[in-house]
């Protein structure tokens, strides 16, 4: 709809025959009245109105007739929902507050001056921090205001944004008296805390010094150590190298002894044993890997059986408290005294009032 109205109001500002500018008016009045008993219904609009930049688009026009129509549903906007403004950021909000402030500065139409005015009244009205924004960025507006449109012929509405705009002024300059207070009030602490950190600088160099010293006790102990790790290290390869020469030895020594022709078997059963040792550390090795499996398989078995065990507990918890609460379920069997009784009834009860057959 809103593209609608922008397309209506670009024909009619290029339009030159006075019946074609006629109807692209009331087109665009209606589009803009459609639109007001839309949001009128469905509140939630309002904020996706304002944060469409076609809407902006809408406003940003010098033509008097059709800036009009989109500041009345500007205002019908503001009264449908006045705590939109409090959701929509700064630079959606800004953007139709300087087309506002630019209409009052630029124009002198009344009927524009009296628009532009009843929205930025409605808007400060709406949302109070928007007169701070206003006083920063709009430095000469309460003169501008005062000077250009004072007897204009909508002066009640003029007043009374004066009179708001005066107001936040006569506030900025508490709020800046305030601050000056804060800022002594935050010097003199400041002083406070450094007098008394400088009459406690004494016991703080000498906490400094023992922390020093601490660090540099910790590093000479961690330097230590790394130096004995190093040492241990180097001295563990020793030993492998001199117990890999000692056992190359050794070798050398039995090949001395053994015969030429025991040579082959003493090769065999070198290779034998060097085999049986190794299928001795690999199936070590399997079965400790097969038993941690099954330890956690188990584990996990054991929780299962846990779990199982507390939600069967707390199923037939949950079925005797149903059946507490609802007794009349329960099938009960009349004995065989009790059924004679009422069939006896019953049959006295025919006897006395016997079945008419018409």
């Amino acid at each position: 709809m809103l593209v609608l109205g922008r397309r209506i109001q670009a024909r009619f500002v290029r339009s030159v025959k006075d019946e074609e500018s006629a109807e692209l008016l009331r087109c665009f009045r209606l589009v803009m009245d459609s639109l007001c008993w839309l949001f009128s219904g469905y509140v939630q609009l309002v904020e996706l109105v304002f944060r469409q930049e076609h809407f902006l688009q809408l406003l940003m026009t010098d033509d008097v007739e059709s800036g009009t129509a989109v500041m009345s549903v500007l205002q019908a906007l503001l009264r449908a929902n006045s705590s939109v403004l409090h959701q929509i950021p700064e630079e959606t909000l800004h953007p139709i507050l300087d087309e506002l402030v630019y209409k009052l500065s630029a124009s002198s139409n009344p009927v524009t001056g009296s628009s532009a005015s009843r929205s930025l009244l409605l808007m400060v009205e709406s949302s109070p921090c928007i007169v701070q924004t206003m006083d920063m960025r709009y430095k000469g507006l309460r003169s501008l205001l005062s000077k250009q449109w004072a007897g204009k012929g909508f002066d009640r509405d003029l007043n009374r944004l004066l009179d708001i705009l005066y107001s936040s002024s006569y506030q900025k300059q508490e709020l800046q008296r305030l601050h000056r207070a804060a800022c002594v009030i935050q010097a003199v602490w400041r002083g406070f805390q450094i007098r008394k950190r400088m009459r406690k600088l004494p016991g703080a160099v000498t906490s400094l010094q023992r922390s020093f010293r601490a660090k540099r006790h910790q590093e000479m102990k961690q330097q230590k150590r790394r130096k004995e790790e190093e040492e241990l290290r180097e001295r563990l390869k020793l030993q492998r190298l001199r117990a890999m020469r000692e056992f190359r030895e050794k070798q050398l020594a039995l090949l001395e002894i053994v015969h030429a022709g025991q040579m082959d078997k003493h090769m065999r059963d070198t290779r034998e044993m060097s085999a049986l040792v190794i299928q001795k550390h690999w199936k070590g090795h399997r079965h400790r890997r097969r038993f941690l499996l099954q330890k956690q398989t188990l584990k996990q078995y054991k929780a299962a059986v846990t779990i199982q065990r507390a939600a069967l507990r707390f199923l037939k918890k949950r079925r005797r408290i149903r059946e507490s609460l609802s007794p009349w379920r329960k099938h009960q069997e009349l004995p065989d005294e009790e059924r004679l009784r009422l069939q006896q009834k019953v049959d006295a009860h025919l006897q006395l009032h016997p079945v008419r057959i018409f």
